[in-house]
């Protein structure tokens, strides 16, 4: 009989044992800082309950990520035809278009959603179509370095649900979606900012698809995107989008911290996931016809390969994507053909010479580029308005507001470039003698008021003026004390996500310990009992 009760408190050790580590989050949320990339949950393994976004029950993303959307059609959305009256005027634009909403997904009920782990993001938007998608601030990046933006994405659109399989496996009728990522080389927050570097699109239904796009940081912070549109003439019920495994990694430039490579470069390259450095030798040998020979003309050219795209034009010939796109004529929407020449670097070449030619120098100055000393500004346009019910838009009843004070710092140095305090004004207010450059704009709401954000990155090029128009909410007792505004940062919330879980850890393994020598207790008492 004693046998029995050893077995008994044997058993209920091991049950102790088991449910003391079920309360340890999961390791892959906790080795996230410490290897190369540069995002927060990048995996999407954060324990639940994701966090609502400003405070809208349908809207739950990954700590660290932030969601974005357009609550109304674009212009460039077209109006589907049962969307109209018998009088032909337009019905509703909710007929046809909606907020997405956003949730987790976990592998015990869609397996086949979740890419790594046992969690993966979805939004989806039910009958109507939606503009939307993620995006991520990462601050602390050195200005120069290349960074490389990657996330596996998987869509399913569907009309007829008997047609789309068990626990919808299948797409029917899928029309376009508009899958795409993006890097703001400046940090700026704005989905719809010109300075956003996107790849090209990708369709990526029932299956999971890599999805990357390079750039080189411009200021000490970068944002990441990625964008999904369905875009039908007929409503497709199901129209969601999946995400997974997400990485940002630095891959060249100033303090590159890429580790070397775990297996020989032609199995990487052959891989369905090379490493960066794989990636970029793949880039230098797989066009061996370029050359910097110039041509008679002067101009360096490359000569576009299948799979090119100018961020890796950028990266091999170490120049500049802004000068690529001022030399080609070109905007970060261009789409690459193969054969096309891309003009990657001018070089001087003297004149002939001739019986009134000027000093050999002056023909070759000539040549060059024409400067840009004149003009040589940029043009940031500063507004601020009382985000009334909160949801980051100047509505049509939400009115400018007075006394709040822009900082704006200059990115190379910090020095201050400029400073601004608003008016009630209803125009924005433009600073049109700051050069171009990288910067940090600060922003300081009046009492009684929060900024959101309280800080953007922007970048000033020639003839492309940046709008900043800010959203100032009314404070509230839970808002943090002045002095903490870095609390209400998207980028505060890795820290906090890391301080909750740094505290979940010792609770979880004190309780189990507490838990074993309750139950050791127990078995002692009931020994002696026994004996």
């Amino acid at each position: 009989m004693q046998s029995n009760w050893t077995k008994t408190i044997i058993i209920l050790l091991v049950v102790g044992m088991l449910m003391a580590v079920q309360a340890i989050p999961l390791g892959p949320v906790l080795a996230q800082g410490a290897g190369p990339n540069l995002l927060t949950d990048g995996d999407f393994e954060a324990p639940p309950v994701w966090p609502m976004q400003d405070g809208i029950g349908e809207i739950q993303v990954a700590p660290g990520w932030r969601a974005w959307y357009l609550d109304s059609p674009p212009s460039y959305v077209e109006r589907p035809r049962w969307c109209y009256n018998d009088d032909e005027s337009p019905k509703d634009s909710g007929c046809y278009w909606m907020r997405p909403e956003f949730r987790d997904n976990v592998a015990a009920s869609f397996a086949n959603r979740v890419h790594g782990g046992i969690r993966s993001q979805k939004y989806f938007s039910f009958g109507r179509m939606h503009q939307a998608g993620l995006m991520q601030r990462v601050t602390g990046v050195t200005p120069g370095a290349i960074l490389r933006f990657s996330i596996y994405i998987q869509a399913w659109m569907c009309f007829d649900i008997d047609k789309c399989g068990i626990n919808g496996i299948i797409s029917d009728a899928p029309s376009d979606m508009h899958l795409r990522v993006g890097i703001d080389p400046y940090g700026g927050t704005d989905p719809f900012s010109p300075n956003i570097i996107w790849a090209p699109e990708q369709e990526a239904f029932d299956r999971w698809v890599e999805f990357s796009v390079q750039a080189t940081a411009q200021a000490n912070a970068v944002t990441v995107f990625t964008h999904s549109r369905p875009d039908w003439d007929w409503a497709r019920m199901d129209n969601d989008v999946y995400l997974d495994d997400a990485s940002l990694v630095q891959i060249g430039g100033p303090g590159v911290i890429v580790a070397p490579p775990t297996t020989p470069p032609q199995a990487t390259a052959e891989s369905a996931q090379p490493t960066p450095i794989a990636t970029s030798t793949t880039i230098a040998t797989s066009t061996p016809a370029v050359t910097r020979t110039p041509r008679p003309d002067g101009a360096v050219v490359h000569v576009v390969q299948s799979g090119d795209t100018l961020s890796g034009i950028s990266f091999q010939y170490d120049v500049l994507l802004e000068e690529l796109y001022r030399l080609n004529n070109l905007n970060n929407q261009s789409i690459l053909k193969v054969g096309q020449e891309i003009v990657v670097q001018v070089v001087a070449t003297p004149a002939p010479p001739t019986a009134t030619s000027a000093p050999t120098s002056l023909p070759a100055t000539a040549t060059l580029p024409p400067p840009t000393a004149t003009p040589a500004l940029g043009s940031l346009c500063l507004s601020a308005f009382e985000d009334v019910n909160g949801n980051n838009l100047m509505d049509g009843s939400e009115l400018y507001l007075a006394a709040v004070n822009f900082l704006v710092l200059s990115g190379q140095d910090g020095s201050q470039a400029a400073r601004y305090q608003t008016d009630d004004s209803p125009q924005p207010h433009c600073l049109t003698t700051l050069p171009p450059n990288a910067y940090t704009v600060k922003i300081k709401a009046p009492p009684g008021y929060i900024a959101v954000p309280d800080q953007a990155g922007v970048g000033l090029t020639l003839g492309k003026p940046v709008n900043l128009s800010v959203a100032i909410r009314k404070d509230s007792p839970l808002t943090p004390a002045s002095g903490a505004t870095e609390l209400v940062q998207p980028a505060a919330t890795p820290g906090t996500q890391q301080t909750s879980q740094g505290t979940i850890l010792p609770a979880a393994l004190i309780g189990g310990a507490v838990l074993l020598l309750g139950l050791a207790g127990i078995g002692v008492i009931v020994l002696r009992r026994r004996n």
